[in-house]
Parts: C-alpha cells; sequence; structure tokens
C-alpha cells in the first residue's frame, strides 16, 4: 500500500472538519502515480509529451488498454469521484464517509493492478 494511501486512512481515523476532503486528495495523489505507473508500463513517457494534463493521460490509458478497457474504465470513474470530492462546490453535499473508504479501496486496487502489470 502506497504512503499516500495509509495518509489518507490516517486522516479519516484523527478525523477533524477537513478529514474527509484530505482523505480524498491523498487519494487522488496515488491515483495520479497509478496512472503515471500504468502508462509507464506500456511504454509512455507521459511527462515529457503531456506534462501533468490528466484527462490527457485517461484518454491515452483507453487506447494502451484497449484490450482490457476494465483499467482505464475503474480509473476514470475513480479520477471523476476524488475530482468531485477535492473540488466540492458550496452547493454540493460533502462525500461520505464511506464514498471515500471506497475511493480508497478502489485505488488501493488499480495499485495492486499496476503491480502485476510491473511483474
Amino acid at each position: 500500500m502506497s504512503e499516500r494511501l495509509a495518509a489518507a486512512e490516517e486522516a479519516l481515523i484523527d478525523g477533524g472538519p477537513y478529514a474527509l476532503r484530505r482523505a480524498s486528495w491523498l487519494t487522488r495523489i496515488a491515483l495520479e502515480k497509478v496512472i503515471d505507473k500504468l502508462l509507464a508500463a506500456k511504454g509512455f513517457g507521459s511527462s515529457k509529451i503531456i506534462g501533468d494534463n490528466y484527462k490527457a493521460k485517461l484518454q491515452c490509458l483507453t487506447g494502451f488498454y484497449a484490450d482490457n478497457l476494465d483499467i482505464p474504465a475503474k480509473v476514470s470513474f475513480a479520477w471523476e469521484q476524488l475530482s468531485t470530492a477535492c473540488h466540492q462546490h458550496a452547493y454540493q453535499l460533502s462525500p461520505t464517509l464511506g464514498e471515500v473508504k471506497h475511493n480508497i479501496e478502489l485505488v488501493r486496487e488499480l495499485e495492486a493492478i499496476v503491480e502485476a502489470q510491473i511483474t
């Protein structure tokens, strides 16, 4: 498990007024690392070509993993959930504890997929 996911879980335990948002940000950072590693596993050094544009990277994932669309679908779902949680508008409800825990588990699952791709 990545340090960021461990820190996200710790933020949930510690609580506080911004614990859910802090955990969501840490989880999204872990997801960004997963995306970079998935692209690197396919030989795509994205940082030189598209920089830190993760929406573009998500599109690249769909192309590189066309043989297994489950991977880019899970990554895109996690990205949308975490983006909504991290960039909450005043008229939106905060994510629930259950939603944040689900997102952490989803990114943990994606990290396991990355490890399987590398080995």
